[in-house]
């Protein structure tokens, strides 16, 4: 790379897709395909959209057994995608890895689940996710994306009004 006259020191990268290649996603798809047989040895369901995959996971919220049952496979399904990535060269984002309990409120209330342990980390439940630019709530409805727009309307308009004459 050319920046103010000057290359960039040269350095190895044994591993790794260059970004924006037109080979690009088929090879990562290729490379991440492992990942389904990992999760489905613990759980029945995962999703993936490039690099950002949810496992889920449904269980009966009057069954206290159940719910252990299902808190029990989440890290155990975690600590193998883990693994599985530190072998594949590839690393799980921390920051990124989050929870959320769906359901009825009635269903919500009966569950008693604030954080999942995986590993040494502890990972809080949260009550809205975004996934592809549509924020969620733990009730599936529209509410949290609304007022996260009507947040950003909100901001943009007030950055308009400072800089009109």
């Amino acid at each position: 790379m050319y920046i103010n006259q000057t290359y960039s020191d040269d350095f190895a990268l044994p591993h790794g897709v260059p970004q924006g290649s037109c080979l690009g996603p088929l090879l990562f798809t290729m490379y991440a395909s492992e990942l389904f047989k990992v999760v489905k040895s613990h759980l029945p369901e995962v999703h993936a959209y490039a690099d950002d995959t949810q496992i889920y996971l449904s269980f009966m919220p009057d069954s206290a057994a159940g719910e252990q049952d299902a808190i029990a496979a989440l890290p155990d399904c975690i600590t193998d995608i883990r693994s599985w990535m530190t072998a594949d060269k590839l690393k799980l984002n921390n920051d990124k890895t989050e929870f959320m309990i769906i359901g009825t409120r009635a269903q919500l209330n009966k569950v008693n689940v604030s954080e999942i342990v995986v590993g040494h980390a502890k990972v809080p439940a949260v009550t809205t996710v975004r996934n592809l630019r549509v924020w969620l709530g733990a009730n599936l409805t529209m509410s949290a994306h609304i007022n996260k727009m009507c947040q950003s309307v909100i901001y943009h308009l007030h950055n308009i009004g400072r800089i009109r004459k």
